[in-house]
């Protein structure tokens, strides 16, 4: 029989549970709503400034991809050679699914003209989108990726979550100007008798995913009036693994996308191995070379592109070597990683 304190007494249980769940709720709230006003101040940094800088950055050519978009391509350079500003927004680690993502947030403060693709795969790179996580429930598209599994989704109730693995990168770069390039340079060389070749980079996790990510990537790029290319980067002995490089040359052929190869077999300039820093990416010199090189190609694919309707420069603004903007300090990058 359940007797009046009894009752009493569970009712005083239930209602601490109750005002307890309400206080974490409340405390989630405000912890979210902290990090993203401070997630917001940062310009700097791998993680969370190389992100925020390319959406600010209203880049006319964007350069997406993984540690190879980063370092191959100098956006300055590019910037300068096609009138158009450019911006490098790779990212290490990073693959086709953070760079829809991307894309997405950069296109919703202004669609780029031409969308340049460096050609990569990572086994993360199902994972690797987490990085957009703040911007969950603030862009279709990023919801859409971060939320097909059903955990992941619950877990990005939470809005201090939606931070999580980003705070120190948060707390070490804020208050930081965005980055005005996105480029990193590498310095060092190879030694000069360093023999080509080696495997290609392993293509673990593989699967048709892959091939539906690349192809809704391109439709998302054309379905704002971009034009999309591919893009070979030139390795040392560390290409794509051979599934990922198949799969771009289907999607590619399918849907006539340009591809261009820019590598040692394809470019004799790039075929030195004192180009190249490591196995994987050019050095700062190299990437000058390979640079002039694209840019020849991507004023091809501009020409081709035609002008956008409302002005001469397709919707672009027209950039001359006096009105380029002055590059900040060099920006601090975060170590941190999912």
């Amino acid at each position: 029989m359940v007797t009046g304190e009894t009752a009493l007494s569970a009712r005083t249980v239930a209602g601490r549970l109750l005002g307890f769940a309400l206080l974490l709720v409340l405390l989630d709230a405000g912890a979210g709503r902290l990090l993203e006003a401070l997630h917001a101040t940062v310009g700097e940094g791998q993680l969370v400034g190389q992100l925020n800088s390319a959406i600010r950055a209203r880049a006319d050519v964007l350069v997406l991809g993984a540690s190879t978009a980063l370092h191959h391509y100098d956006d300055r350079a590019l910037t300068e050679r096609l009138g158009l500003r450019a911006f490098a927004a790779g990212v290490d680690g990073r693959g086709v699914v953070f760079s829809r993502g991307l894309l997405a947030l950069a296109t919703a403060a202004h669609p780029p003209r031409l969308v340049v693709l460096d050609v990569s795969y990572s086994d993360r790179d199902r994972t690797s989108a987490q990085l957009l996580s703040p911007y969950y429930g603030r862009n279709a598209v990023v919801s859409g990726i971060l939320g097909r599994d059903w955990r992941n989704r619950v877990k990005l109730t939470s809005r201090a979550y939606r931070y999580n693995g980003l705070v120190l990168a948060i707390l070490a770069n804020r208050a930081t100007p965005p980055m005005t390039w996105g480029f990193e340079p590498l310095d060092g060389a190879l030694p000069a008798d360093a023999a080509p070749g080696g495997s290609a980079r392993p293509d673990r996790g593989f699967g048709p995913w892959f091939g539906r990510e690349l192809r809704q990537l391109v439709a998302d790029a054309r379905g704002h009036g971009a034009r999309i290319v591919f893009v070979e980067s030139p390795t040392w002995g560390g290409r794509v693994g051979p599934q990922a490089m198949a799969e771009f040359e289907r999607v590619a052929r399918e849907l006539d996308v340009p591809f261009h190869h820019l590598t040692p077999e394809h470019c004799p300039e790039l075929a030195r191995a004192a180009l190249y820093r490591d196995r994987v990416h050019l050095n700062r010199q190299g990437a000058g070379i390979f640079t002039r090189r694209v840019a020849d190609l991507l004023e091809q694919e501009l020409a081709q592109s035609g002008p956008r309707a409302g002005g001469a420069s397709g919707g672009g603004r027209r950039m001359t070597p006096r009105y380029l903007p002055r590059s900040p300090r060099m920006p601090l990058r975060s170590m941190i990683v999912f």
